[in-house]
């Protein structure tokens, strides 16, 4: 009967613990990450603890980056009372200034650091807008470039004529693009880094190129199964790909593992990881603008000069959106800066090879038909 008794009391006994631990566990603060204004709008700012405070809590704020010295960029209250029960408060900043402001916020209850809040204050909400579009437009620029390749594989049931070795440094250098901004935009480990190693800068990817590079991979996938399935004739990636692809992969692994023993950040390797893509741009493109028009077809040169076309208009619009907080320069972005505007040069080069010969082909079969223009 004795040993029922204390079989009763040990589940509540437990109980009693779990609750007195848990009730001594001080409530986590969330807030915001980012919060952006417009200058001189006010913005109501909510606070939510994980468990109902035990005590009042009086939350401060700490300025720890401002990108204007001498003024102030967002107005912020002395403190945040959440009274003790709550869960929920809420205080109310106004904009001051253009620029960027870091805030950490600190608490009565925690020797702790509380979470951030980074304020972005910009001119206009209609130009923030209008920069998402052209996002999004590049982003639409780019990708409808991969679709004429695909549907002309497709049509033909064949891949005779396609570089294997653009196919092969392309996929590679997708991957690399991806691994860069799935990084920056998703985890929060190396976003955490990016702030600290560059207290006033700003994220450099938004989610159109997370979709972009993510696409492109997927179709890169689709276009080397149609290399696996489709007539191929004698086509093979060359040595000297394989062997920059080797270079690259080896150059990939051996910073990897030394982010992983910890003799540099995640931050860094995913900076080093991005560079090559920037390697892949300058060497699939350039023996295709070196190459004669002649050596191509009619049809074929169309149909680069397409994708020529769509890219360097995505190249563009991605230069345009680099500035996407107004008071940002470019290079403050110098991946997509430097890719963009090689994309621009080379696409340009590619549309010049192959429209100016085909003009010029054109003027001499008149001249033998003897026909005006």
């Amino acid at each position: 009967m004795m040993e029922n008794r204390h079989l009763f009391f040990l589940p509540l006994l437990c109980f009693s613990l779990v609750w007195l631990v848990a009730c001594d566990v001080e409530p986590t603060v969330f807030v915001p990450e980012e919060v952006c204004l417009e200058n001189g709008s006010l913005k109501n700012i909510s606070v939510t603890l994980s468990a109902p405070a035990n005590t009042t809590l009086r939350i401060t704020f700490a300025v720890t980056y401002s990108s204007k010295v001498n003024s102030t960029i967002v107005e912020l209250p002395d403190q945040v009372i959440v009274s003790a029960g709550k869960k929920e408060a809420s205080f109310q900043v106004r904009a001051k200034a253009v620029g960027q402001m870091t805030v950490f916020l600190h608490n009565n209850a925690s020797n702790r650091t509380g979470p951030r809040i980074r304020f972005l204050v910009i001119h206009s909400n209609v130009v923030r807008i209008i920069d998402q579009v052209i996002g999004w437009i590049y982003f639409l620029a780019w990708s409808i470039s991969f679709y004429p390749q695909v549907f002309e594989n497709w049509r033909r049931n064949s891949v005779v004529g396609l570089s294997f070795d653009f196919i092969a440094l392309n996929l590679t250098g997708f991957i690399a693009y991806s691994v860069f901004n799935v990084g920056l935009f998703w985890i929060s480990a190396v976003k955490e880094q990016f702030l600290q190693m560059y207290p006033n800068g700003v994220n450099p990817v938004d989610s159109n190129d997370v979709f972009f590079s993510l696409h492109a991979v997927a179709v890169t996938l689709i276009i080397i199964f149609q290399c696996l399935i489709y007539e191929k004739a004698n086509q093979k990636v060359s040595w000297v790909a394989i062997g920059l692809l080797v270079v690259a992969w080896v150059f990939v692994f051996t910073t990897l593992t030394v982010a992983a023993v910890g003799a540099i950040t995640w931050l860094q390797f995913l900076f080093y990881f991005s560079y090559i893509k920037l390697g892949v741009t300058l060497v699939k493109y350039f023996p295709q603008v070196s190459a004669p028009a002649w050596l191509r077809s009619c049809s074929e040169a169309l149909r680069l000069s397409c994708r020529a076309h769509f890219q360097k208009r995505g190249a563009e619009r991605s230069a345009n959106h680099l500035g996407k907080p107004l008071w940002l320069p470019v290079w403050a972005r110098p991946l997509l800066f430097v890719y963009s505007s090689l994309h621009v040069y080379l696409c340009s080069c590619i549309c010049m090879g192959v429209y100016i010969p085909l003009a010029q082909k054109s003027e001499k079969e008149r001249e033998k038909t003897g026909q005006s223009p």
